[in-house]
């Protein structure tokens, strides 16, 4: 047995956990809370996921999964505003379940390795497809986080520099900094930024970074 490989399987079968923990959690939140006497209740959620967004509102008793044309449309009153920024969230899931899927081709051809096989094929392969998850996993967080500066664009388009509703911040009734391009940020009635879902994906991206220069030291290699 190739005791090197044993490594490999282990980092890249981290890498393949924490991108299958990804697609059932929440990439994004984005919060309101409002005062009353003094105290601080939290008002509306909104949590994205890959797919959908699911929204708790109502003091946190209601809750409803919509889809992102439905959050921009229906919560937000901006029926106008396309949506152009759902490419780089769509974009950015397909190169997580890339990623995936080939984190889970590199573990079955590491147990292959592990038996000791002599075709120098297996080892090139395996050092190849440890930098293709690297590859895929960075794509996948960097394109997500683009996803606010579009959505930020897509306000811009239509409502420009209007006093009347603002793309960027400044908290008005119907947006507390919603469409704002920062990937993370706040104002005194909302914050918003990456959640567990999107640290997962980071996390992989770390992880798959290690597990490739690993690989090309030391997959198939004999001990």
């Amino acid at each position: 047995m190739r005791v090197y490989s044993i490594g490999s399987l282990l980092i890249f079968m981290g890498v393949w956990a924490l991108l299958f923990v990804s697609f059932t959690n929440p990439w994004y939140h984005y919060v309101e809370n409002y005062t009353f006497s003094g105290d601080t209740f939290r008002n509306y959620q909104a949590d994205f996921y890959p797919t959908h967004v699911k929204v708790i509102s109502s003091n946190l008793t209601t809750d409803r999964n919509y889809s992102y044309k439905e959050i921009i449309q229906t919560d937000f009153w901006t029926t106008k505003i396309p949506l152009n920024f759902t490419r780089y969230v769509k974009s950015s899931f397909s190169f997580a379940v890339l990623g995936w899927a080939v984190a889970t081709g590199l573990i079955v051809l590491t147990f292959f390795d592990m038996n000791e096989t002599e075709k120098k094929w297996v080892g090139l392969l395996g050092k190849i497809l440890g930098f293709v998850v690297f590859v895929f996993t960075l794509l996948s967080f960097s394109l997500y986080v683009v996803f606010k500066i579009k959505l930020n664009d897509d306000c811009k388009s239509i409502y420009g520099s209007s006093s009347q509703f603002n793309c960027d911040l400044n908290g008005s009734e119907s947006n507390h900094g919603f469409f704002n391009g920062k990937f993370f940020g706040s104002t005194k009635m909302a914050y918003w930024g990456g959640s567990s879902g999107w640290r997962c994906v980071v996390t992989a991206c770390s992880l798959s970074l290690a597990g490739s220069i690993y690989n090309i030291f030391l997959f198939h290699k004999k001990k």
